[in-house]
């Protein structure tokens, strides 16, 4: 089970980023030493001046940052892991390259669909939340609706109402008091229920928006239409797992739909089913 959440509670502090410079070709997730913030030097100052001169010699035909961690290889297995490669090194930490090498426009659509994706989960958990709220005042409303009709039935009741005034006539006020006051709170929580309704009507609008902004953008990537797409997408979140937990595990979602714009042909984004929040699992 990944323990990036958990990581991510210990250093969330209120400090401000700092990101080094990365100092390979390719990203590497376990690099010991990075370039400083700023960095934009093409030969570094290295700590061992014959070690680097060494390096770069017999090198000759290796691309300059090929040699450059060679030397850091070199270095740490001669001064340990610790021990500063070149005046420019730091110990920070470069985060792997976030790309899936497609072009500005289609990654910026990318993004979007995963912020899409994120603000739909947000408003059907607060709809969720909304309907925890109803499912309560329901619950009063019913009961309260019940006694009122039980109120209303002992004062049209003409028999009980003239045994009353025979022998307890106080109790007539008391129920008609009780009547009253069963009504008040009939009305309220019927407003509270309205406008709980009214609510959730304005967070399915904008569910509905946003989905129709999604549905726009999976229309210019062209994926997102077709069967086989749907199936694969089965395969990475499984065949029960509910739109909401689908949406959770959105990266690996973006995954499949970053590789379909480059080998899925052009689907009408019409053929979709608007049954589903974002992907339409059937």
């Amino acid at each position: 089970m990944s323990q990036h959440n958990e990581i991510m509670r210990k250093y969330q502090n209120g400090d401000v980023p700092i990101y080094p410079v990365d100092s390979v070709i390719e990203s590497m997730t376990n690099d010991p030493w990075e370039w400083q913030p700023g960095y934009d030097k093409k030969i570094p100052t290295p700590r061992d001046e014959v070690m680097w001169a060494e390096t770069v010699q017999s090198e000759i035909e290796v691309p300059m940052a090929k040699r450059i961690e060679k030397y850091k290889e070199n270095y740490v297995k001669k001064y340990g892991r610790n021990s500063q490669p070149f005046v420019e090194s730091t110990m920070m930490i470069a985060p792997v390259e976030w790309s899936l090498g497609y072009d500005d426009v289609t990654n910026d659509k990318l993004v979007q669909l995963g912020q899409k994706q994120g603000e739909g989960e947000k408003i059907i958990n607060a709809i969720g939340v909304l309907n925890s709220q109803i499912e309560k005042l329901e619950g009063l409303l019913y009961e309260a609706q019940a006694s009122l009709r039980y109120k209303r039935g002992l004062l049209n009741n003409y028999e009980y109402m003239e045994a009353l005034r025979m022998y307890e006539p106080t109790r007539i006020s008391i129920i008609e008091s009780d009547t009253a006051t069963t009504q008040t709170m009939v009305e309220n929580y019927e407003a509270e229920v309205n406008r709980l309704r009214a609510d959730g009507a304005v967070l399915n609008e904008e569910l509905k928006a946003v989905l129709s902004e999604y549905q726009t953008l999976t229309g210019e990537l062209k994926v997102g239409g077709d069967e086989s797409f749907v199936q694969e997408a089965r395969g990475i979140v499984g065949p029960t797992i509910t739109h909401l937990t689908a949406a959770a595990l959105g990266m690996g979602l973006l995954y499949v739909l970053a590789r379909n714009t480059r080998r899925r042909r052009p689907v009408r984004a019409d053929r979709r089913g608007a049954d589903g929040l974002f992907f339409n699992f059937g």
